[in-house]
């Protein structure tokens, strides 16, 4: 919408943030929709909608599952190991790492959601991790994490501290968990003692059901700096 009353453009940031802690996804991303085509049609609210936390934080997770997205589709991976019905691919570039693990099982989807997505389990199956803790719930489908992680030198001390999203996709059998380094903590990792933050670009699980089995793809954007300290 052209020339639009700042205030009216303040108000509708105001009613995003309340719907952006809400469970309903698809207004949410209605108003991100609207709110992005009165952006392209009126370029001085931007610094109203850099201001906006909500607006901000949805469309770092937009970003996410956008460059996620494009991982899954990808053509040009190479296939490292394939046993045991677990197949492992990367794709290294000068400028990132990334990593594919897919596999089937017979298994109830809800159970692998929580083990995938619930920081209790996440030790069980991740050797890597040493201890996850929730740090703030923003709804049912949005928290804040921290995981401190078990890795050799010089890897050694590492924390992250992530947000993690979940997104049921009806039309196709799926739910997809994304998690990512928040922009605030790329920009100025957080060290915690003698931990170090290990920022992580993105990451994602897809949880497909079949009428027989559950595919499973889990893909790591890798921090091409990941062995620095910052």
């Amino acid at each position: 919408m052209k020339n639009q009353n700042p205030e009216i453009f303040s108000q509708t940031l105001k009613i995003f943030s309340s719907t952006y802690i809400s469970e309903d996804n698809e207004e949410i991303h209605r108003q991100y929709i609207s709110i992005k085509k009165t952006l392209n049609s009126n370029p001085s609210f931007q610094l109203q909608s850099v201001l906006n936390k909500e607006f901000c934080l949805y469309e770092e997770e937009c970003k996410v599952i956008e460059t996620q997205t494009s991982f899954l589709f990808k053509d040009d991976w190479n296939t490292v190991s394939n046993k045991d019905d677990i197949l492992i691919q990367t794709n290294k570039t000068p400028q990132q790492f990334l990593i594919k693990v897919q596999f089937s099982v017979i298994f109830d989807p809800l159970k692998i959601f929580s083990v995938l997505y619930e920081s209790d389990f996440i030790e069980d199956w991740m050797k890597t991790i040493e201890s996850s803790r929730t740090l703030e719930t923003t709804s049912i489908y949005r928290k804040k994490v921290q995981n401190f992680y078990n890795l050799p030198w010089p890897l050694n001390n590492r924390h992250s501290i992530l947000n993690v999203r979940y997104y049921p996709i009806s039309l196709l059998n799926t739910i997809l968990i994304t998690s990512y380094t928040p922009k605030e903590n790329f920009e100025n990792p957080v060290n915690k003692g003698k931990y170090i933050e290990m920022v992580l670009p993105s990451a994602s699980s897809w949880i497909k059901f079949n009428e027989n089995n559950c595919t499973v793809v889990i893909i790591l954007q890798a921090n091409k700096y990941i062995v620095c300290s910052t």
